[in-house]
């Protein structure tokens, strides 16, 4: 292929990209490491990238199927940060990624914890605490949203 084949459209809020969405899927979930070579082909310094390799060899990267026209990837890139997209399919040929507010469940359930400890009444305030973390991980999706569309764009044409 010559040139992109994907735009993006918005203020990084979502990207179409040209390509099969059962190859898309099987190239996330096969590759345990994508958010490190996510944030590697995004210039990211060599240290931070094989920090995040070592992470992904204890907590992978993966997919969460939802139905058949979508999934979610989430990769961790982080302690409480991942890089999570919705992918849905368009039609036979092009997919829609979309960055989303993903808050991984035993991250939540840390929150509450560490809250707890601190009495009854913080922990009431613990859905606060997570919509702020999964907001951060929505604007670190935007951000590596063109490093994500170039990293599935040469996967597809190798």
């Amino acid at each position: 292929m010559i040139g992109k084949s994907f735009s993006i459209q918005g203020y990084f809020e979502g990207a179409e990209l040209a390509g099969d969405f059962a190859v898309i899927e099987c190239i996330l979930q096969d590759d345990r490491h994508w958010a490190a070579s996510v944030l590697e082909r995004a210039d990211t310094k060599p240290r931070i990238v094989e920090w995040v390799r070592v992470r992904n060899s204890i907590n992978p990267s993966r997919i969460i199927p939802k139905s058949v026209e979508h999934f979610i990837a989430v990769g961790p890139v982080g302690k409480h940060q991942t890089l999570s997209y919705q992918v849905d399919r368009l039609d036979d040929d092009t997919v829609k990624i979309t960055p989303i507010a993903y808050l991984e469940p035993g991250n939540k359930m840390r929150i509450v914890i560490v809250l707890a400890l601190f009495y009854v009444l913080p922990a009431l305030f613990s859905p606060l605490v997570w919509h702020k973390y999964a907001e951060t991980n929505l604007k670190v999706s935007r951000y590596y949203l063109n490093s994500f569309c170039y990293y599935l764009e040469n996967r597809l044409t190798e």
